[in-house]
């Protein structure tokens, strides 16, 4: 068997950073390479990877956020870092040496860590060579100095700079704990921390911009459709029947969509849609029994579908602003529409809007019917769809690899 694979992240914000890799985990089990994959929810690797029993599935550690922070809206990544418990040194160390115990029982070749920072960590304490990879919002600039998030707004430097801090401490007990002989001068130092980082998408979607030092390897998924997929067959939208219906020009764009139940404003964005007419199909995941709710024009089902199928037939995608999901869309030449509710989808929407690849969509939350839907889903620019990268990014991964172990 070639060399053995760990794939990790220590990210609990749904499917994001666990779909995207099914077909690289697909190819790599092809060439021989063993895999294992870890994340905080384990009940999404196996949604997506369980129908691959060769690949090992494995328990991420569980950060707890931290109970109180100065900032309550985090406006840089140091900030989000110490938000989400990272600041603590006793968590933050026992999370490097739960790592340590999963990596002295596989002994990886390498590992593979989308927003993984204590893993990374883990696996410099270890010896073993890493790839830090994943959207250019979770591969955050660190040389040559932090920034805040793209965008933000009344960003406070000290704060920043106070937050680097507690993160650049913490994770100097966690190395005294774990043994090794190292201090980080400064919370930069994690950039040379990973053989090589790499943003997985085209450098114009980097949330922070074209930058020196990391590989841009385009979208996962993009040369060719993951092999199995955790959809329902189940639920699809009308327009995928053998026959789907006719739709005119005078008629409202098909619009898919794939929100968080939390999504701020959603039921006006429905009734907003409904009031259109808009023909609409939204994926609200929620609960684990399949339900279908006909709300005149719009469709609302909480269970996965084959989003790339469905998009080949839709001509707007709204979304959050996930990069696997915008990503999906441009290559399948639909206009994807940015609902934002964190700031790296915001710099995603800030992104598309600049390039003219896509839109933003903010609902009236005070419940008026805002005639701005008319605007953002009636109407779009024509365009092709976004050419891949002539050598994949599962590929250029895989060269990356080879060139490692």
């Amino acid at each position: 068997m070639k060399a053995t694979l760990l794939l990790a992240t220590e990210a609990d914000e749904g499917s994001g950073h666990i779909a995207p890799w099914t077909g690289f985990v697909g190819q790599a089990l092809q060439q021989g390479f063993g895999v294992h994959m870890a994340a905080p929810n384990v009940e999404q690797l196996e949604q997506w990877m369980g129908k691959r029993p060769e690949i090992g599935i494995w328990q991420a550690p569980v950060f707890r956020s931290a109970s109180s922070t100065n900032q309550a809206s985090p406006k840089s990544w140091p900030e989000l870092l110490l938000s989400l418990g990272y600041g603590d040194a006793a968590q933050l160390t026992g999370a490097v040496k739960a790592w340590l115990s999963v990596l002295k029982c596989l002994k990886p070749d390498i590992v593979l860590a989308d927003y993984a920072p204590a893993l990374l960590a883990a696996a410099r304490v270890a010896g073993i060579p890493s790839l830090e990879v994943g959207s250019g919002f979770c591969v955050a600039p660190l040389l040559p100095g932090l920034q805040h998030f793209p965008g933000v707004k009344g960003g406070d430097r000290s704060v920043m700079d106070q937050a680097a801090s507690a993160l650049t401490s913490a994770f100097n007990q966690a190395f005294q704990s774990c043994g090794r002989d190292e201090r980080m001068a400064s919370l930069s130092s994690m950039a040379g921390w990973p053989v090589q980082r790499v943003v997985l998408s085209p450098a114009q979607l980097d949330h922070y911009g074209q930058r020196p030092g990391v590989v841009y390897a385009g979208f996962l998924g993009a040369h060719k459709a993951d092999e199995e997929t955790a959809a329902s067959a189940a639920l699809q939208p009308p327009w995928l029947a053998k026959e789907p219906p006719q739709i005119n020009e005078e008629q409202s764009a098909r619009v898919l969509g794939y929100l968080k139940p939390e999504t701020p404003g959603l039921q006006t964005l429905i009734a907003q849609l409904r009031a259109a007419n808009i023909t609409a199909y939204l994926v609200v995941p929620q609960s684990s029994s399949p339900q279908i709710e006909q709300l005149g024009s719009v469709t609302v089902v909480n269970q996965l579908i084959d989003l790339p199928q469905a998009l080949q037939q839709a001509d707007i995608y709204l979304s959050n602003g996930g990069l696997h999901g915008v990503g999906q869309a441009l290559q399948a030449g639909c206009w994807p529409v940015v609902l934002p509710m964190q700031a790296e989808q915001v710099a995603m929407a800030r992104n598309l809007v600049a390039l003219q690849w896509g839109g933003l969509y903010l609902p009236d939350t005070h419940g008026t019917i805002d005639q701005h839907v008319q605007t953002v889903f009636a109407t779009r620019p024509r365009h092709t769809p976004l050419a891949p990268n002539p050598i994949s990014a599962e590929d250029t991964l895989f060269g990356l690899v080879r060139e490692i172990v």
